[in-house]
């Protein structure tokens, strides 16, 4: 994408990618750009960094994909293994190969040269991280003045080397706190000295359910950046799938519930903002759409922000549906009709624009109905909720439960309206 060929960044790539940006936004969607990384390469079966910033197997490191996969790899003219083979295996179980391990550690290492034999003196002409930074210098310097960008996210799913540590996986906190922040803290640095306009979203390592080990106030206070400008962010997805990988109604709750409130913990012993930037990835099954409203009354519960995963499939990999499937987790099937009942359910009517702060932003499915308790911000303001073509009737009734006289509620014909009278004052409809 950005830079294909070493040195050349793509100023094509960076236009089309600005003009589908300010497209989105010109309807009310904003963007949050992405290092989206699966398995870091497609040298791995997976997709992320170019090719020739690394080579396809590292010296003095167990070959790919052991120790979890004991197969030949055929390799085509670029070095990248069989797709059809790829598509076999669970591409999240790849993490754990030696290859995976080890690049995603060398990424963290600010002095790794990919190119230079594990465990020997490395070349210092180059620096995986020194690239990445390049990449994340010219993505914020193109960007930094762009109304509709929410913010830029570091990047993707960060993976410890379990290979080459089998032991980090019960002290992923210092893995955290050791390996992982001094690089997130590099990379905000150059990002924020380029552009202070834009949030910066930071993931823990994918396999942290338990105790972080960033800093309080986040990796950017050793460099003076506001908390207000960074947000943990993280994803919630149930792994205890049936056999038609939908998840079981009488686990994922369990799990679900699980990994939300610890992040959601971190996130406050952190004194930071949250996002929960990935979840879901369901078929339109009965139990996908079960799954979605147990999760989506979670984060209502808190008024938290979510991005379901994923829109539509364009020859996704890495991802638990693949083109091998009939099934996809997408808005869409593969004739083009929308999937309607797991579109209705994402589109269920909620405050949008908040006028205030809100703490509840709460759907009942089984009501069909919206729990709000807010506090309200300067006299005049109004705060939305948007009203979809699968939702035309909400809205027709509307009781302001407590704080009466703070608000007046409109209803319009694509949304709701509630419009502050008085200011800071706690309302509940």
């Amino acid at each position: 994408g950005v830079e294909p060929v070493k040195g050349q960044i793509n100023m094509t790539y960076l236009d089309q990618v600005e003009t589908l940006v300010n497209k989105l936004g010109k309807q009310g969607i904003y963007s949050l750009l992405d290092f989206h990384q699966d398995d870091i390469s497609e040298y791995f079966c997976g997709e992320g960094i170019p090719d020739w910033s690394i080579p396809f197997e590292r010296r003095n490191v167990d070959r790919f994909a052991l120790p979890i996969i004991d197969e030949q790899w055929p390799r085509d003219e670029h070095n990248h293994p069989n797709r059809e083979q790829c598509l076999k295996h669970n591409f999240f179980s790849l993490y754990e190969t030696a290859q995976v391990g080890n690049i995603m550690e060398c990424l963290y290492n600010e002095s790794c040269n990919p190119f230079s034999p594990f465990n020997e003196p490395q070349d210092d002409s180059y620096s995986l991280q020194k690239a990445f930074i390049h990449y994340w210098q010219v993505v914020s310097k193109f960007f930094a003045d762009n109304e509709y960008v929410i913010g830029y996210d570091l990047i993707n799913e960060p993976a410890m080397n379990q290979a080459g540590n089998p032991q980090s996986i019960f002290h992923v906190d210092l893995y955290e706190k050791q390996i992982l922040q001094p690089f997130y803290q590099n990379v905000m640095s150059a990002i924020f000295e380029n552009d202070k306009n834009h949030l910066i979203f930071f993931e823990p390592i994918v396999v942290n359910n338990f105790k972080s080990g960033f800093d309080v106030n986040g990796p950017g206070a050793k460099f003076n950046i506001p908390n207000e400008n960074q947000v943990f962010t993280y994803h919630v997805y149930c792994s205890t799938l049936d056999k038609d990988k939908d998840p079981r109604s009488f686990l994922c709750p369990v799990q679900d519930l699980y990994e939300y409130e610890e992040r959601r913990k971190v996130a406050s012993d952190l004194n930071l903002s949250y996002f929960v930037d990935e979840f879901g990835a369901v078929a339109d099954s009965e139990l996908g759409v079960q799954n979605l409203k147990y999760i989506l009354n979670l984060y209502g519960k808190h008024a938290s922000s979510w991005a379901y995963w994923q829109f539509k499939p364009f020859g996704d990999f890495t991802t638990c549906f693949n083109s091998n499937d009939d099934k996809n987790e997408g808005l869409f099937y593969k004739n083009g009709s929308v999937q309607e009942n797991k579109v209705k359910v994402l589109s269920h009517p909620y405050l949008q624009v908040v006028a205030g702060k809100v703490s509840v932003n709460l759907f009942d499915f089984d009501e069909n109905s919206l729990q709000i308790s807010m506090t309200t911000g300067k006299i005049g303001d109004n705060s939305v909720i948007p009203i979809g073509k699968m939702w035309r009737f909400f809205g027709r009734q509307t009781d302001v439960i407590s704080g009466k006289g703070a608000v007046k509620v409109v209803l319009m014909k694509d949304q709701v309206t509630i419009i502050n009278l008085k200011e800071n004052e706690d309302v509940q409809l």
